[in-house]
């Protein structure tokens, strides 16, 4: 059998047809133009992608289902007609930090309890709080609240659903009693009819429609599942369980594990969604800026990526010079979501590769600190999957062997959002009996041989502490902010 995977990410429209044992057998994808200092995306240019390398695809091949995945935490709204009333606010949009402040003061106790996250400004309900205060006239005309993937499956097949996992990611999702939380959002004055039904990531919500057949050239009838995130579909190509941790370094710096308990503990420091997998939580540690950090720093100082890590790697091991990666705020464990980067422990002899050294660094130092806040509540695990740049550069993999405790693997495939819908689609025609089976035959990773540290695992460990001894103060009071 065969999957047709349609990923919405946030930099790229990706469709892949896979097969039943994890095998991409074709592939394409288009950039995607972001608007407004690239925090919103047009979900018309989606479809239009999505149109355009589906019909790519489906012109030599044939496909049993359809399985969509996208970018997680988006504030979509959609009239009655189906048509979106503005941009999607991406997750990375923190300008709702008015409403997020309001949350905060009034329900900080209330919304820890009932949903596990912190409203940060990135989350769905405070982008839709500012939205009604700032455009009351489009708020009115709400008819529903979709993910990215959603408005793809809604396109497809005419329904209007979401799934379990990025319904947990709105903060209008109850972690406890699964369902959307009335009570809350009663208080809110805010109607949980603009809310889609909630499904199984693996279940079939509806079926390619004639226009849906029009709009990709996928057979009319083709069943559709919900799908889920891209953070999810990602750590379920990559094989996250709860003996697993996978590291991303990706324009977001990301580190997640599952387990069975929803851990108190971890509220407000670490983020928890729910998994595909029944009575599972998958717990997220993240640096907004991750890769996005070394992007930046490239288009500064017009170095290429390749020369960035080129010079990082000749940089002097006994400096002291960090980097602190919080242009898009802290993520986790701090939770500030206000820009406030900057380099620390500058010294005169510091030259430029001492700073793309810390550049480097930064994201996998971030990343450190959630995992030790993690490792503290959920106990250790025995392995480490690194995806991208951790994957492809050796030196990143280097620090970060020097870093964590795990046994390191990487994927032999990158693409670890589409397998992962793969996997969804798989075990919604029941070729698997469950995702645990699917995972078993559909992911491939290979364990790496561990780098000599030497001098530089020295280095790096005493700059982490550092690091550390900084962030503790920072963060120790938030008057701060």
């Amino acid at each position: 059998m065969d999957i047709l995977v349609i990923d919405v990410g946030t930099t790229r429209v990706k469709v892949a047809l896979v097969n039943e044992t994890g095998e991409i057998k074709n592939f394409k994808s288009e950039f995607i133009e972001k608007e407004n200092n690239q925090t919103e995306q047009n979900p018309i240019k989606w479809l239009q992608s999505v149109s355009r390398l589906s019909k790519k695809i489906t012109e030599n091949n044939q496909m049993d289902i359809v399985s969509v995945t996208g970018n997680m935490h988006a504030l979509l709204p959609i009239d009655k007609t189906g048509e979106p009333l503005i941009n999607a606010l991406l997750w990375n949009d923190i300008r709702s930090q008015k409403s997020s402040k309001w949350l905060v003061g009034k329900y900080a106790k209330e919304i820890s309890q009932r949903f596990f996250n912190p409203p940060i400004p990135g989350f769905p309900l405070s982008k839709l709080i500012q939205f009604r205060e700032e455009y009351p006239d489009k708020y009115k005309k709400i008819y529903k609240l979709l993910q990215p993937k959603d408005f793809i499956v809604y396109k497809l097949t005419g329904k209007l659903s979401t799934d379990i996992t990025d319904a947990s990611g709105t903060l209008m999702f109850n972690m406890k009693n699964k369902k959307w939380d009335k009570e809350f959002l009663k208080k809110l004055n805010i109607s949980e009819e603009i809310l889609p039904d909630i499904c199984k990531s693996q279940q079939i919500v509806g079926y390619v429609s004639e226009e849906g057949s029009k709009l990709t050239n996928i057979n009319k009838g083709i069943p559709v599942v919900a799908g889920a995130g891209d953070l999810i579909t990602a750590s379920l190509g990559n094989g996250v369980d709860s003996e697993t941790f996978v590291l991303v370094y990706g324009t977001a710096g990301q580190l997640l594990t599952t387990d069975s308990r929803l851990v108190e503990s971890l509220s407000n420091k670490i983020f928890a969604f729910e998994y595909v997998i029944p009575n599972q939580f998958l717990y997220l540690g993240t640096v907004p800026a991750g890769g996005y950090s070394l992007d930046r720093f490239s288009e500064l100082t017009k170095l290429s990526k390749e020369e960035i890590i080129s010079k990082a790697n000749k940089a002097n091991n006994k400096s002291s010079l960090i980097y602190m990666p919080f242009t898009q705020g802290t993520g986790t464990p701090h939770m500030f979501y206000q820009p406030m980067g900057g380099f620390n422990g500058i010294s005169s002899v510091d030259s430029i590769n001492e700073y793309c050294q810390a550049v480097i660094e930064g994201p996998i130092f971030s990343l450190k600190e959630s995992y030790e806040v993690i490792t503290e509540s959920l106990g250790r695990r025995k392995n480490l999957v690194a995806q991208s740049l951790a994957a492809k550069i050796p030196s990143i993999r280097r620090d970060i062997e020097s870093l964590f405790d795990e046994e390191v693997y990487i994927p032999e495939t990158k693409e670890s959002s589409i397998i992962g819908g793969a996997i969804l689609g798989a075990v919604g025609l029941s070729r698997y009996k469950d995702i645990t089976q699917a995972q078993r035959q559909m992911i491939k990773v290979k364990k790496i041989e561990k780098m000599e540290g030497g001098d530089k695992s020295k280095g790096i460990t005493k700059r982490f502490s550092f690091y550390q001894n900084i962030t503790g103060k920072l963060f120790s009071k938030k008057e701060v902010f």
